[in-house]
């Protein structure tokens, strides 16, 4: 396992808890942060735009 692997496997282990943990006020940053990155990603041509804006969705759960 690379360095790399190592880092997203942490990365992901801890997400979940740093989500839960997070305020109010730095959540509603991201989403809106995600809502523009999404106005952006609609401009573009670019299917890896589309991909980070549906991970990012969900991941912080955007409607």
């Amino acid at each position: 396992m690379n360095f790399t692997n190592i880092l997203l496997t942490i990365f992901l282990r801890i997400l979940p808890s740093l989500i839960e943990n997070m305020s109010p006020a730095l959540r509603e940053l991201i989403v809106n942060y995600i809502k523009e990155l999404e106005k952006h990603a609609q401009k573009t041509e670019n299917i890896f735009d589309d991909l980070l804006v549906v991970l990012l969705k969900a991941i912080f759960d955007v409607k």
